[in-house]
Order: structure tokens, then C-alpha cells, then sequence
């Protein structure tokens, strides 16, 4: 999960929320952080990567069979996302089991996901986001509730997502 606070103030709202596993990546200032959090009686997570935008994971639960899950929060800046890109496709080189990625990657993957009304193309669906997700052979596993995030005036955007190496 996505969190804007870190620090004392985090520890305190995470250790409400009664998960004994956790893995933080603290928020700088009011930018990102990645909150890992589980109930180790019922999740075996080993980290297996981790940097300011992804959390890479190898999980199961109970007797089902281990698959990787990166967990991510993208840079507000296009040019740190490009990190991003080159670290999702250095970690599909090394997949041998199913592999899930969830979060905010603060891209595009799609022009429709742009909800203003503008048909600015510098506003649409990162190319960048659009190749990572085709070199990796990743689907869309789309979203469930509300399909904007966030809004800022006239523009709403569409940001969270999970993509998938298999069709679950």
C-alpha cells in the first residue's frame, strides 16, 4: 500500500492495523513510500528486492504454491520512472513463477484512462510504461470500484492497477 507518512507516525498506524509481518519503505516528505504489511500466521513473504519505487516479494499462503509479487509506487517524475521500467524488466528476467505487480505506477497504460476531456497526446498513455508492460508479457488485470484515483480540477486520472504474467 501507498502511504504519505513514515516515521513514528507510521509505526504507530501500522502496529494498529495488527499485522505482525511488515516491510517499509519510508515516504520522502510527501512522496511515496511502500507499506508491506501481513499476518505472518497466514503469509510466508521473503523480500527479495526493494528500492524507492518497487518492492519485490516472494509469497504464499498456507499450502498454496510461492508466486513473486512487487508491489509498486512510481516516481511523480517521468525520468525516475524509467528506472522503474529497467528494474521491472531486469526482475522478469530472472521469473520462474507466476508474478504479480500491484499499485500506483503513475503512468498511463491506456488513453481512455485520461478523464478531462483533453486530447493532448503528451497527456495520455506513457509509451515507455506501454513497452515495459509488452517486453515482460505482463496483462492488465485492471481494477475494481471507482476507476479514478485522484482529481486535480478538471483532471482525473486512473493510476492504480495490478498486471500479471499469467491470467489467473
Amino acid at each position: 500500500m501507498e502511504t504519505h507518512i513514515s516515521g513514528q507516525r507510521g509505526e504507530a498506524v501500522w502496529k494498529k492495523m495488527g499485522f505482525d509481518g511488515h516491510f517499509i519503505k519510508e515516504a520522502r516528505g510527501q512522496s511515496g513510500g511502500i507499506w508491506c504489511l501481513w499476518d505472518s500466521s497466514k503469509w510466508k513473504v521473503d523480500i527479495l528486492a526493494h528500492n524507492s519505487q518497487m518492492v519485490h516479494m516472494k509469497v504464499k499462503s498456507g499450502s498454496s504454491p510461492y508466486y513473486f509479487l512487487t508491489a509498486i509506487y512510481g516516481s511523480p517524475q517521468r525520468i525516475n520512472r524509467n528506472y522503474l521500467w529497467d528494474d521491472i524488466r531486469s526482475i522478469h528476467n530472472e521469473i520462474n513463477l507466476p508474478w504479480c505487480l500491484i499499485g500506483d505506477f503513475n503512468a498511463l497504460l491506456h488513453d481512455h484512462e485520461r478523464h478531462d476531456g483533453s486530447n493532448s497526446n503528451s497527456r495520455g498513455a506513457c509509451p515507455d510504461f506501454q513497452a515495459c508492460v509488452s517486453d515482460c508479457g505482463l496483462l492488465d488485470l485492471g481494477y475494481s470500484g471507482w476507476p479514478f484515483t485522484w482529481k486535480r480540477g478538471n483532471l482525473v486520472e486512473s493510476l492504480d492497477r495490478g498486471l500479471s504474467n499469467l491470467d489467473w
